[in-house]
């Protein structure tokens, strides 16, 4: 509804190769950060939300991230509870 209160986060594989990661205001589609990598991981992803926490912060300070169910996003193996210690989770409730 509001700019910067929702991210959404996507990957794509670009005709040069490279895995291309987007970081979007939900709200108004403005790409707030991009990076190309040789493969999709959790740690680009952070590294692309780390940059635009810290650009926007003084703004406003995501509530939500949308994303995929890849598995650089949630754990795909989970014990008998429904639980996984995976970084993404762990950083998006941090």
């Amino acid at each position: 509804m509001h700019s910067l209160s929702a991210l959404h986060i996507d990957w794509y594989y670009n005709s040069h190769g490279q895995w291309v990661c987007i970081v979007e205001d939900d709200a108004s589609r403005m790409i707030l950060a991009i990076g190309e990598y040789t493969s999709r991981s959790t740690e680009a992803v952070i590294s692309l939300l780390d940059e635009v926490i810290k650009k926007y912060e003084h703004i406003r300070t995501p509530e939500t991230i949308i994303v995929e169910h890849g598995a650089e996003f949630y754990g795909v193996k989970r014990d008998k509870n429904g639980n996984a210690e995976y970084r993404f989770e762990k950083y998006r409730t941090a």
